[in-house]
């Protein structure tokens, strides 16, 4: 071959190359995070309309915080702390869902999380959360010392809700969630009921992870709190309204209670 038609074939190659890599940059978007996360589901406009069917603390869960809020409650965390949080969420989430550099986007918010109604509370709890657009996928998170709080909202379904909601939990459980915490749609520990209000719905399915479900001596079911704690959790909780899931789980630790307490002030408190 002539060295002039060597180096067109090489040159050829190289444009090829390079146009490759041009397509896949464009096909695999970065990951936008937190207040540049948009949701056309998971704000406050949108979910208010489900009116008493989903009530305002879960609204606050998982819609992101106004910038006076961010301003008021922000604080910073040690690395420590940062990434316990990590640990607790990489327990439940699948490596591949959860973004590498999770850690470097999380805030911690002092005094301000739910778990429950505010009237039910002692107070506001010491809360991480954390938002990322994924494609098709927009995931906020919220992690007390109590649980974790993890609404996934598919924004293809935005205009165009599902009518088969068991079957989206189900499916957005297997895509989001770890291999021990996927629900099995056909057991007998998998419990599916709705929330009627006003004419809006939520459909709600609950289910005990498989690993950690037992028998006694008597042949009664029962937890086995030792793979309870591998796991941690004994269940989840998730309900929808066509558009997104919320999951709910409660962590499970050694200890004397298997809960951990809401309360623990783990930011500290600022200085009188």
């Amino acid at each position: 071959m002539e060295p002039k038609a060597t180096f067109q074939a090489i040159w050829t190659l190289m444009a090829l190359s390079l146009g490759f890599s041009v397509v896949q940059a464009v096909e695999t978007p970065s990951i936008q995070w937190n207040e540049m996360a948009e949701s056309q589901v998971l704000v406050e406009k949108e979910l208010t309309e489900l009116g008493d069917a989903f009530p305002t603390w879960k609204i606050r869960q998982i819609t992101w915080p106004s910038v006076t809020e961010l301003k008021s409650k922000r604080v910073e965390v040690d690395e420590k702390l940062n990434a316990s949080c990590v640990g607790w969420i990489g327990k439940f989430m699948k490596d591949e869902q959860m973004p590498k550099n999770l850690n470097k986007h999380l805030i911690g918010m002092r005094d301000w999380g739910l778990i429950r109604k505010e009237s039910e509370q002692k107070r506001l709890c010491d809360v991480f959360i954390a938002r990322f657009k994924k494609p098709p996928y927009v995931v906020h998170i919220q992690e007390s010392p109590y649980n974790v709080i993890i609404a996934v909202a598919d924004e293809r379904l935005a205009k165009d809700a599902r009518t088969n909601r068991k079957d989206l939990i189900v499916e957005i459980a297997a895509s989001i969630l770890n291999e021990p915490l996927k629900p099995d749609p056909n057991s007998e520990d998998l419990h599916v009921h709705e929330v009627v209000r006003d004419e809006c719905r939520i459909t709600i399915v609950s289910w005990l992870l498989k690993s950690v479900a037992t028998t006694d001596r008597n042949g009664k079911k029962c937890i086995n709190l030792v793979k309870a704690c591998e796991r941690g959790a004994i269940r989840v909780k998730a309900e929808t309204d066509g558009r997104f899931v919320r999951f709910e789980i409660v962590k499970c630790v050694s200890g004397p209670r298997s809960a951990p307490d809401p309360y623990v002030e783990r930011f500290g408190r600022p200085s009188e």
